[in-house]
This record gives C-alpha cells, sequence and structure tokens, in this order.
C-alpha cells in the first residue's frame, strides 16, 4: 500500500504542476471554466498529494474527490484542441485519477 500512496502522490504533483501551466497558458482565452477547474484541480491534487505524504486518515476521501476532479479536468482540457500543454495536462489528470482511485 505505501507503493500505491508514494506514487499517488508523485502523480499528484505531476497533475497539478501540468494544471498550473496550463492555467498559465490559458488566461489569454476566454474559457472561464477551464480557468476555474484547473485552478480546483492543482489545489487539490496538491493538497491530495500533501495528504498522500503523511499519510493522512483523510487521504481516502479526498483521494476519491481528486479522481472525480482530475477526470472533469481531463476531460475540458481535451476539447482544447489548440493547446498542446492542455492535452499533455489531460493525460497528467487521467494518471492522477487512476492512482488516487487505487489509493482511496
Amino acid at each position: 500500500m505505501e507503493h500505491v500512496k508514494g506514487n499517488a502522490m508523485e502523480l499528484c504533483f505531476e497533475a497539478a504542476r501540468f494544471c498550473e501551466k496550463t492555467y498559465a497558458a490559458s488566461l489569454d482565452l476566454d474559457d472561464t471554466k477551464l480557468i476555474r477547474y484547473l485552478r480546483d484541480c492543482a489545489d487539490l491534487c496538491y493538497a491530495c498529494g500533501k495528504f498522500c505524504a503523511r499519510d493522512s486518515e483523510f487521504m481516502g476521501a479526498l483521494a476519491k474527490a481528486c479522481a472525480d476532479v482530475c477526470i472533469k479536468c481531463a476531460e475540458l482540457c481535451e476539447t482544447r484542441e489548440d493547446l498542446k500543454i492542455a492535452q499533455e495536462c489531460a493525460d497528467a489528470c487521467r494518471r492522477c485519477a487512476e492512482a488516487c482511485r487505487h489509493a482511496s
């Protein structure tokens, strides 16, 4: 189980970084829904990664929420075919969601 939590932690931090990069690249776009999801997803991924790192008793609940938000963020990122970083973000979010499902 420690390996699963460690993997989830790493993938959460990776997804958060991609969300932040995509957010920065999206500021000039007229896509407020995507921008809000990117911020929420980044914040939640960072929090989930920290909960995994300290083996919090609340990690399971947070990991489930993180997985749900990551999937929605990935779906929105995939609609931005004009933004390469958004496609990379979608992939990172899907990896994070999968790891969080296994950790919850």
